[in-house]
């Protein structure tokens, strides 16, 4: 019985409407009404587990076995199936998370969900879930109680106590799979007398009176749970943590059957308002039939499983046995024949002679009956699999299937489960609530948690709750965030209520710096500098408001709904959906590139990576502007390599063409240089006979000359 919370949180003053509280007796009636009115579903549940933990033979059946030399056979189907169940509990575990209620607290919403997730793994929900799921599947409810635990530094820690099914009550007249319309709970259990008056010192003698005024009117004092209130001879006594509605507020108490040990107070954890307490305890079931008894799945497959253990039974006795027929005085000794045909190397005599050949003694081997207990046995074991989670009417797959379809197939044989699952997520949800409350009402200092996180280098990152600092300081950390918010949005965040008039004020500030240099730069001819974001930032952080002490990430002031992440394997035609936009994406890209951005918005939505969101805003915020300009440059400058190469190919085409008109030239040329030469050839012969005529015609007019001069007389020759 813990109460470790219990003085911790402020409770609301009595008023005069405060209603009136049930007495001692009539929370005794309550619990004794309850024990009345579930004690034959309780012995149900009890056989429930039972038949789970392989205990399926009832103390006859062994004996009847024992005398036969029979072993004991059980098939446990029950047991798979519950496995099965719990499987795909831990499968199926989700995280919480925070939602702002107006776009105000958008940004509470991620240090809300990691403290939400730091109290889960602070008080071991996980664990706590699987052992109230396994009780919900099986004996048909459980729950768990929220504690706060103050630690020796002075803070509180988050504690999750599983209950087991034994020692939960609740209003009989409930009907709700969530207890929501029971007006009471309980947490009952036996506690050595020592053991409670160490919890309750101040109730020393209440306890001691009251177990050793009370009559026991135990049936087995021995047990370990009796029936009763009290155990002398043990020294133990029953105490029952009740918590009871009135009105609006939730009470608690602690009691026996002949004194209260904690009288009624309101519990100490109040509602997000802080006005009214709520309970602590909170219970989950299965099933409720028609009477309000809850029960669990094993609870329908106890026939069946029956049935296969009796099929089995029946097969092995009659596989073992042989039936005999005969007349009378057919056989000498009846018993030593039976005898010696049981045994595997027995010879059994005393036969009348040709009774076996006339038929007077007839053998039916146990092979025939054997083989119909085994048909009745897998019409069992079929029945038994047609309930609850199986795969034995779903159709095999081929070897080439793929990943997605066993895990549809998977999905299709624990249809049946869904109701299951959609109440423990409900408990679950109303358990992280509480720890909402918790957190909102205990953790009111400076608190800083270690977050997993694999998108850090270590692992982990760390998360500050109730920081105190000055607004310039939050500014200039969310300023530093990666990416940074728009400067407005920073602002308003840091600054709260006063973010319009220090923006309007840097605003007009800005503007009176700007006409000054203007002024300036007129007078001295020279350009006025730029302003950019960095001189208004730093304009916000010297106005005054700026230099306050505020509290960031306050808990106590975060407006937030929880919620729980989508399940794992609910997710699976989104998969596939996934897989087709991924095949499609080539296609896309060659025809209509510029649709590429959009694509990959829609494929980055459809996927299940942990972190879309956050390249989602990465997306959506466009290229970084000193890397869009870095491309810009790399395109020029591709531009100027393609002008680049263009000119040098139209230069080496134009240097081809020169060159093939130089050799046409040299062509040209070299062909009349021939042709002159052939010319040349062909006239030097009458050239040089002209030469010689020449020649010729000169010696005569000379030798013509020279006559003239001695007498006219020609030389004899020339004649």
């Amino acid at each position: 019985m813990s109460d470790a919370a219990v003085t911790a949180a402020p409770v609301a003053e009595e008023t005069a409407t405060t209603p009136r509280l049930p007495s001692l007796s009539d929370r005794v009636e309550w619990f004794e009404d309850w024990k009345e009115a579930t004690r034959d579903n309780r012995k149900l549940a009890v056989r429930d587990r039972e038949y789970y933990d392989n205990c399926q033979l009832t103390a006859k059946q062994l004996e009847v076995l024992n005398e036969r030399g029979q072993p004991p056979i059980v098939k446990n189907r029950i047991a798979r199936k519950v496995n099965f169940i719990l499987g795909e509990e831990i499968k199926k575990r989700v995280n919480p998370a925070a939602r702002p209620r107006t776009p105000q607290q958008e940004d509470d919403a991620a240090p809300a969900t990691d403290a939400l997730r730091y109290a889960a793994n602070e008080e071991h929900f996980d664990e706590v879930r699987s052992a109230v799921t396994k009780n919900q599947v099986i004996e048909g409810y459980g729950g768990a109680l929220k504690e706060m635990e103050q630690g020796a530094d002075g803070g509180y820690k988050n504690r999750l106590r599983h209950i087991e099914w034994c020692r939960l009550g609740y209003d009989p007249h409930s009907r709700s799979p969530d207890f929501s319309d029971a007006s009471w709970l309980d947490v009952h259990e036996w506690v050595d007398l020592d053991d409670a008056i160490a919890e309750y010192p101040e109730a020393e003698a209440a306890l001691r009176g009251a177990i050793n005024g009370a009559v026991s009117n135990d049936d087995d004092s021995t047990a370990d749970a009796p029936r009763g209130w009290y155990d002398r001879k043990r020294q133990r006594i029953q105490l029952v943590e009740m918590f009871f509605k009135a009105g609006l507020n939730w009470y608690r108490c602690v009691f026996t059957k002949n004194a209260d040990i904690a009288p009624p107070e309101k519990t100490w954890l109040l509602d997000e308002d802080g006005e009214h307490s709520v309970c602590p305890l909170v219970l989950v079931s299965c099933y409720i039939d028609r009477d309000g008894n809850r029960y669990g799945v094993v609870r329908q497959l106890i026939s069946p499983q029956d049935m296969v253990n009796k099929a089995a039974s029946k097969t092995l006795h009659a596989l073992n046995v042989n039936q005999v027929i005969s007349e009378e005085a057919a056989i000498k000794d009846p018993d030593e024949f039976m005898a010696q045909l049981a045994k595997p190397d027995g010879h059994a005599t005393g036969v009348r002679p040709n009774g076996l050949r006339d038929g007077s003694v007839l053998i039916k081997n146990g092979m025939e009956i054997a083989q119909g207990h085994v048909a009745f046995m897998q019409a069992s074991i079929a029945d038994l699999d047609s309930i609850g989670p199986t795969a034995a009417n779903i159709p095999d797959l081929p070897n080439s299937a793929s990943g997605v379809a066993f895990q549809r197939r998977q999905q299709a044989a624990s249809l049946e489960l869904g109701s299951i699952f959609d109440y423990i997520r409900s408990w679950q949800r109303r358990i992280f609530e509480l720890d909402w409350l918790c957190i909102r009402h205990f953790w009111t200092e400076e608190k800083w948690l270690r977050v997993t996180d694999d998108q850090e280098l270590t692992g982990y990152r760390f998360v500050a709750l109730n920081r105190a600092m000055t607004r310039a300081a939050r500014l200039q950390e969310m300023l530093a965030k990666q990416p940074p918010p728009p400067l407005d949005k920073a602002v308003a965040i840091a600054a709260g209520e006063y973010a319009p008039d220090i923006l309007a004020w840097a605003q007009w500030t800005m503007q009176q710096q700007a006409a000054q240099m203007q002024q300036q730069a007129q007078q001295t001819g020279q350009q006025p500098p730029e302003m950019g974001e960095q001189q208004v930032v730093s304009l916000i952080m010297q106005h005054p408001a700026m230099q306050e002490q505020v509290t960031a990430n306050q808990v106590t002031k975060m407006l937030v709904d929880i919620v729980l992440d989508e399940a794992p394997d609910t997710a699976i035609m989104a998969q596939e959906e996934f897989s087709t936009l991924t095949e499609m994406a080539p296609a896309i890209a060659q025809a209509r590139p510029d649709m590429m951005p959009t694509f990959l918005k829609m494929l980055v939505r459809s996927s299940a990576l942990p972190n879309k969101r956050d390249l989602l805003k990465e997306l959506d915020k466009g290229p970084d502007p000193q890397q869009q300009q870095m491309q810009q440059q790399q395109q020029a400058m591709q531009q100027q390599m393609v002008q680049l190469q263009l000119a040098m190919q139209q230069a080496t085409i134009a240097v081809g063409q020169t060159k093939a008109a130089l050799q046409q030239a040299q062509t040209e040329k070299t062909a009349a240089e021939t042709q002159q030469i052939a010319v040349e050839t062909q006239i030097a012969p009458a050239k040089a006979e002209a030469e010689i005529a020449s020649q010729q015609a000169a010696a005569i007019s000379h030798a013509a000359d020279a006559g003239a001069k001695t007498g006219g007389a020609m030389p004899q020759g020339m004649m």
